[in-house]
């Protein structure tokens, strides 16, 4: 979710940003559009893990 925007999209993240990289997370265009980040290029956002899928989990 965008929280300037309260915009919401679902996705599947299939790998992370290197750990050097300060971003946790690189979107797909059509999920970024739908958050109504393709203007500024990069954003903030609220992840939620949803029940079932945290076998598959790692942290930095």
């Amino acid at each position: 979710m965008n929280p300037k925007n309260g915009k919401s999209v679902v996705v599947k993240i299939n790998d992370r940003m290197n750990a050097k990289n300060k971003r946790l997370i690189d979107l797909s265009q059509a999920a970024a559009e739908k958050l109504g980040l393709i203007q500024q290029g990069i954003g903030e956002v609220v992840m939620e893990v949803f029940p079932g899928e945290t076998d598959y989990i790692s942290t930095r």
